[in-house]
């Protein structure tokens, strides 16, 4: 197992699980956490992405990171904060500096969905909240799943 763990908060639960488990635990801390990681390109499965790239410098090198160690038909599981549309929107884009240095350096505001879709990933399963956050599943553009519906990637 590998974590690569941006924040540093979940780390010791991690630990503990794979303690548990009997596995090895490979973590790495910080914004760098993935440039830092071991880990081999196609070398996951999953990867479960929460709170990540509402949260780093350049989420779209970070996306592509994620993209490149996904293997083939590995999935991208994902809960971030997007913009909302209209006034909520909006709402949003104002208190964005304040919440981003009062949460971490978390942006309220970024267009998350598009940021995947630009680094190569097809958004197959994707759902809003009633607020700032969606979840769902991505997986690399090329492996689209036969049968899934018209414009899944979008």
């Amino acid at each position: 197992m590998c974590l690569a763990d941006v924040l540093g908060v979940a780390s010791k639960r991690a630990q503990v699980g794979a303690d548990a488990r009997g596995r090895v635990l490979e973590l790495n801390r910080g914004d760098d956490a993935l440039a830092e990681s071991d880990a081999s390109d196609g070398g996951f499965d999953t990867i479960v992405c929460t709170f990540v790239l509402c949260r780093v410098d350049d989420p779209l090198a970070v996306a592509r990171r994620l993209r490149s160690l996904l293997a083939p038909r590995g999935s991208l599981l994902f809960l971030e904060h997007v913009r909302a549309t209209g006034a909520a929107g909006a709402a949003q884009h104002l208190a964005s500096p304040l919440w981003r240095r009062t949460s971490t350096g978390c942006h309220l505001d970024r267009n998350t969905l598009h940021t995947l879709r630009e680094a190569g990933f097809v958004i197959t399963d994707c759902s809003r909240s009633p607020g700032p956050l969606v979840r769902g599943r991505a997986i690399a553009r090329a492996e689209v799943p036969a049968g899934a519906p018209a414009g899944a990637d979008r």
